[in-house]
């Protein structure tokens, strides 16, 4: 399975996924504007994915951020990294799932059966310092549901992580650690809708019990896995990783209290 989830313990590298057709651009959903050109395309092994890159920034953020997002049990979708034929760089790519469109009806009517990755998402953000989490940021597929054996009900996934400035490079450390908590707090409709979920304290222990040699090992892991000889912000994701693990109640507090 790709991206399975590794307790703390990173099974395997990142999946490497072919591509048999495309890619074309990636049509957005109603109301969604992309700041970047995703494209989507055919895979043998996934199906249809969402393909990011190949900015050094981007790939690393997106596939460091679904590995770390997965070993703490966030929902995403299935992915890996392959290559553009004729183009140069590995991308980052994701399965695309059934829905990518606003899950507002899906949240704000009790239709979610994993309502919990909404806030632990917001926190998981703050710790990444992803600042760029909208109503768009999170698709849904109720046949994943079901298939998963979930029951009735539309299950939610994050994606797009690639404005997590701690694991993409810029700022730099001094400018993300003056950021306040709030930053984080997700923009304008999806912030009002998550007014109606408390703080995760359970999650935030998780992420305080990650240890900083794992953290390490993840992303040197990754930067294998995109065949890098050096990725020139390394020990500044390490380090700040480790110190807003630490801190990550006080920086969640400030998003929620904002």
């Amino acid at each position: 399975m790709f991206g399975a989830p590794a307790r703390f313990e990173k099974e395997g590298n990142l999946e490497r996924v072919t591509l048999v057709e495309g890619p074309r651009p990636l049509v957005s959903p109603p109301g969604k504007v992309y700041s970047t050109s995703p494209r989507e395309a055919l895979s043998s092994e996934l199906g249809d994915v969402v393909l990011k890159g190949p900015d050094l920034g981007i790939v690393f953020a997106e596939a460091s951020a679904f590995q770390f997002a997965r070993e703490l049990g966030i929902a995403t979708p299935d992915f890996g990294v392959c290559e553009v034929p004729g183009e140069e760089g590995l991308f980052f790519c994701s399965k695309k799932l059934r829905g990518r469109y606003p899950v507002d009806h899906w949240v704000g009517n009790g239709l979610v059966s994993n309502p919990e990755v909404i806030p632990e998402t917001i926190a998981f953000d703050v710790w990444v310092a992803n600042w760029d989490r909208n109503i768009g940021n999170f698709v849904e597929d109720a046949e994943e549901a079901r298939g998963e054996g979930e029951g009735e009900g539309t299950k939610i996934f994050a994606i797009d992580f690639e404005k997590a400035a701690v694991l993409r490079g810029e700022p730099d450390r001094f400018t993300i650690n003056g950021w306040p908590g709030s930053k984080f707090w997700p923009l304008e409709d999806l912030g009002r809708l998550c007014r109606q979920y408390a703080l995760p304290r359970g999650f935030l222990e998780k992420i305080k019990a990650i240890d900083p040699q794992h953290i390490a090992g993840v992303l040197e892991q990754i930067q294998l896995d995109l065949d890098l000889a050096a990725v020139p912000w390394m020990q500044t994701s390490i380090d700040l990783l480790t110190s807003r693990a630490q801190g990550i109640e006080k920086l969640a507090t400030e998003a929620w209290d904002e």
